[in-house]
């Protein structure tokens, strides 16, 4: 199973949206100018949704991703140095301010001992209180709002027409999503990625070392309700 988002990296920021993503950064960089963050390290940086728009609120920002394809998009953000590194094994010679997992990069991880050793890992390369935002999906009601559904979506392109087929559906502890895309009609790609469904007490349970400063229901803030917010966005900070 790949969950690097290879196949559809050149729409990949089409389908989810810079302008949306820049108000999610808008969120994350409050976030972080409250606390007084400089230097920042996003894992799982993808094409760089996020890192643009944080290196414009001039944060010194770093990405890490393991996919070369969508790397090779974030390498072209001017001030933005990338790594291309697993994030259950990276080691870099700094330590930073705040460390971000964002748009469910931990539970694309295949086990939950893998999203152990990921935060084990940002502990190690954070600086002594520093900041640990993740988001992830609240796959309860995800599960109950969304199972066994399909969706579609059309996008204008350079190109011409993107049109993407969404199918969703659990299976065993699985979140399994598929994106077929087709380009003027003629398809182009399939994106088939799987998140790990993970309870909450589980996953915060993993969060030794760290405390929970706060949990929201979206990427944009907002409080969060378990039985309807459809994300689960953590701020944390390392312990003493």
């Amino acid at each position: 199973m790949k969950n690097d988002f290879s196949g559809g990296s050149a729409y990949y920021d089409v389908i989810l949206g810079k302008k949306t993503f820049a108000k999610h950064a808008a969120f994350v960089a409050k976030i972080l100018k409250q606390h007084k963050v400089k230097t920042v390290l996003e894992l799982g940086c993808g094409s760089g949704l996020y890192l643009a728009p944080l290196k414009k609120q001039r944060f010194d920002i770093h990405g890490l991703d393991i996919s070369a394809p969508m790397l090779k998009h974030a390498k072209k953000i001017k001030g933005v140095r990338v790594f291309q590194k697993d994030m259950t094994t990276f080691k870099l010679p700094q330590k930073y301010d705040a460390i971000l997992v964002l748009n469910s990069g931990l539970v694309l991880l295949p086990n939950a001992k893998a999203i152990q050793k990921t935060i084990n890992n940002v502990q190690r390369h954070l600086n002594p209180g520093g900041l640990f935002l993740i988001d992830i999906p609240n796959h309860a009601v995800e599960i109950k709002e969304n199972n066994n559904t399909t969706g579609k979506h059309a996008y204008k392109i350079p190109k011409g027409k993107l049109e993407v087929v969404f199918e969703d559906h659990k299976r065993g502890n699985k979140w399994v999503a598929d994106w077929y895309g087709y380009v003027n009609g003629k398809k182009d790609f399939h994106e088939h990625y799987e998140e790990l469904i993970v309870d909450p007490k589980t996953m915060e349970r993993m969060f030794k070392g760290f405390n929970i400063l706060s949990v929201h229901g979206t990427r944009s803030g907002g409080r969060f309700d378990p039985k309807k917010s459809y994300r689960r966005f953590y701020v944390l900070n390392l312990a003493n």
